[in-house]
């Protein structure tokens, strides 16, 4: 699966790490989905510009957490040789 990773230790963080994020983002994606909702069913109000603020934050932090992840990702080097032009 880790191609490259030799030592348990690590393949044990990466594992850890990758299995305990799904139900944090799960989490997020549910609480965006339920903020979309009420945004939908509630009248242009005071009440639906806090939903929509609280909507921008979910998504802000959503961003976020996708952005560390993508850093974090293991990556192999380029096997290709460039193109010479």
């Amino acid at each position: 699966m880790y191609r490259g990773i030799q030592n348990p230790r690590e393949t044990l963080l990466i594992y850890t790490y990758q299995n305990s994020r799904p139900r944090m983002m799960q989490r997020l994606d549910e609480r965006i989905l339920e903020l979309c909702r009420k945004a939908v069913a509630t009248p242009a109000s005071p009440e639906l510009e806090e939903i929509l603020e609280e909507l921008r934050q979910a998504l802000h932090e959503h961003v976020e957490r996708l952005r560390k992840m993508v850093a974090h990702y293991p990556t192999r080097p380029e096997r290709r040789k460039p193109k010479k032009d």
